[in-house]
């Protein structure tokens, strides 16, 4: 079985304009060039994720885990 771990660590985003959140097809490009079938691709986000705890910050963190997801090809089966 080939699992995927994918680790991102205290994102801070803080708004719209916040350069991680622009990198999710970059992210998911590389896992999908991964040259064996991945059975499970889990992500793990820990630390902090929005800068100041705001409502408007964690909806920009679940968009862009949302498009993460997206992203990925439908084969991986994303946790």
């Amino acid at each position: 079985m080939y699992v995927t771990l994918i680790h991102l660590s205290d994102v801070h985003v803080r708004n719209a304009s916040d350069r991680i959140l622009d990198k999710a097809p970059n992210i998911a490009s590389v896992i999908n060039a991964i040259p064996h079938q991945i059975e499970l691709c889990v992500i793990v986000v820990s630390g902090d994720l929005a800068y100041s705890g705001k409502d408007r910050e964690y909806a920009l963190v679940k968009g862009f885990l949302s498009q993460l997801g997206t992203c990925l090809d439908a084969a991986h089966n994303v946790t």
